[in-house]
Order: C-alpha cells, then sequence, then structure tokens
C-alpha cells in the first residue's frame, strides 16, 4: 500500500499513521509552510518509496489535479490520510480518494487516540477503528520530527548532581522513568533553547522544566516552555510543564495566570524544599499528574 498523507505545521499525525500502518511507500503532500516538516519526517520514515508533492495551500482545484496526477503514477494500492494539512487540501484528497475508490485514514489525536479507517462500499463509507501501540516512535523521533534529526541534543542527567537543583531534577527524571515509556534530561534545541526533560507515554509527549527555589518563582521557565513548544520548534501537541519544589501561595497570582494562559501544567512538590528529598506521597502526585496530563487532562 501507499499511503498519501497530507503534513500541516504539526509533524506528529503523519508521523503516528505512517509508524502505525508501516506502508510499502508514502507521499507526503505539503506546502511551502510544511516542507520543512515533511522533509523530517520523510527522513525518518523508512519505505521503498518515499516522496514530497508540494501543493497550493488554499486553491482547490489545483491541489486536485496535482493530487490526482500523483496518484495516477503510483503503482500500488493507494490509501489517503486526511489527518494534517489545510482543510482545502483535505476537501481535494477526499474528492480523489472518492474518484479511486481509495482507503481514507483519520487519526483522532486528542484524548483518546486511535486512526479511522473508512472504506468506500459503492456511495457509502464504512468505517473500522485501528488501535494505536505503544511504540509508534520514540522521543528521539518526535524531536527530529519536528526540529531535524541533527538540531537537538539529549545529554542525560548527571550520576553525582552537584547542587539541589540538579538533585531535584534527577530525583523527578527517575519518578517518571518508573511511570512513563521514556524520558529524557537536559535537552538543547538548536543551540538556543535547552529543557530539563522531555518525555513520553505511548504517542503523547511533553517537556518540563524542573526548578528549586528563586527559580521556581520566576517568570522565566515558563516563558521557556512556551517557546520551545511554539509552531516553529516542537508545535502545539507538546504538552508543556513546570514542577517546583515549592506551593505557589496568592502573591504568584501572575504567574498562575501566565501558566493558565499559556496551558503550561504546574506540579507542586514542597517535600523536596522541605527536606531535600521527595516524599513517597509526593513521587506518586507527580507520576499521576503527568501520566493524566499527557493522556489529556487539562492544565
Amino acid at each position: 500500500m501507499h499511503i498519501v498523507s497530507l503534513v500541516g505545521e504539526q509533524a506528529a499525525p503523519s508521523l503516528v499513521v505512517l509508524r502505525t500502518l508501516s506502508p510499502k511507500g508514502f507521499t507526503l503532500v505539503c506546502t511551502d509552510l510544511s516542507k520543512r516538516i515533511a522533509g523530517n519526517i520523510r527522513d525518518l520514515v523508512r519505505a521503498e518509496e518515499r516522496h514530497l508533492l508540494e501543493v497550493p495551500p488554499y486553491r482547490l482545484g489545483e491541489i486536485t489535479r496535482l493530487l490526482r496526477e500523483h496518484a495516477s503514477s503510483i503503482g500500488d494500492e493507494i490509501a489517503f490520510d486526511l489527518t494534517g494539512g489545510t482543510k482545502t487540501m483535505a476537501l481535494a484528497a477526499y474528492a480523489v480518494a472518492q474518484s479511486m475508490g481509495a482507503k481514507i485514514y483519520y487519526l483522532k489525536f486528542q484524548g483518546e487516540k486511535v486512526i479511522f479507517e473508512y472504506t468506500w462500499e459503492g456511495d457509502v463509507l464504512k468505517e473500522r477503528e485501528i488501535s494505536l501501540g505503544s511504540s509508534s516512535f520514540t522521543l528521539s523521533d518526535y524531536l527530529g520530527a519536528y526540529l531535524g534529526p541533527g538540531n537537538f541534543d539529549i545529554h542525560g542527567i548527571p550520576e553525582e548532581p552537584d547542587s539541589p537543583g540538579k538533585r531535584f531534577e534527577k530525583e523527578v527524571y527517575e519518578a517518571l522513568a518508573e511511570s512513563l515509556d521514556e524520558v529524557g534530561a537536559s535537552i538543547r534545541i538548536s543551540g538556543a533553547l535547552e529543557l530539563d526533560l522531555a518525555f513520553r507515554k505511548g504517542i503523547s509527549v511533553g517537556v518540563a522544566e524542573v526548578k528549586t527555589g528563586r527559580k521556581a518563582c520566576e517568570k522565566r521557565p515558563l516563558e521557556q516552555l512556551n517557546a520551545a513548544c511554539a509552531r516553529e520548534h516542537l508545535g502545539t501537541y507538546t504538552k508543556k510543564v513546570l514542577i517546583i519544589d515549592r506551593v505557589w501561595d496568592a502573591s504568584k497570582e501572575n504567574l498562575i495566570d501566565l501558566a493558565r494562559a499559556w496551558k503550561i501544567k504546574v506540579i507542586e512538590l514542597p517535600s523536596f524544599g522541605v527536606r531535600n528529598h521527595l516524599s513517597p506521597e509526593d513521587k506518586r502526585k507527580l507520576q499521576e499528574e503527568v501520566t493524566k496530563f499527557l493522556e489529556g487532562g487539562k492544565s
């Protein structure tokens, strides 16, 4: 099977569909704005045939013509993934799929994650659900799809932390490593942005800043998270978490409001601030709240 996948500014949907269905070949349909993301995905996913097809984002007739011509040149059974791209691209791809009697796929990414497969029976579409495995991609795959394979580094946690902040980060890292599929530490993005942690559970990915003392009460960690998850970096599907060793009281109302506006989950673990060590209760709270947030809970 050859899948024609529409690519928008978010890399995760196309990456998940291609990794889950493992087609013999694929074409990534992109615009000038999403061409970088499409190129990253092409470099990450293995297949016998890998094509890029650039189309204008909103010219329905032109997109339809280009898709029809490209689909006709593919020798294998063809299917269309309509998850990404613009609505105009989806309309064009749907029309071509209908004219060819081709299967259609759509990934529901928010909340419960599932791929819908639609098969034509006459003029009627029959639907079935395809469940997702927990290993559609790795943390490095996800970062590479958004940033490009050579544009980030994961340095890891030092064996013997030399400060309270580093000890807190290590304890948080070890607690999350017990409950999630993958955790990476000290991630540098394009040599400019740096994040304390990145983690994955299934196909959901988040990043975190882990702060103690005065730094836990500053605006900068929130700004760092928001910048890292902008469209031009890790994209809006990436969850943002701030983990601190104290409780924000009413005097931090401006930070609370900013975190809420930027959809950043704040997790308060005051036991470390008191005893320089996470209590069992705070460790469990950390694991449960991060897992729930990754699975679709609100910030």
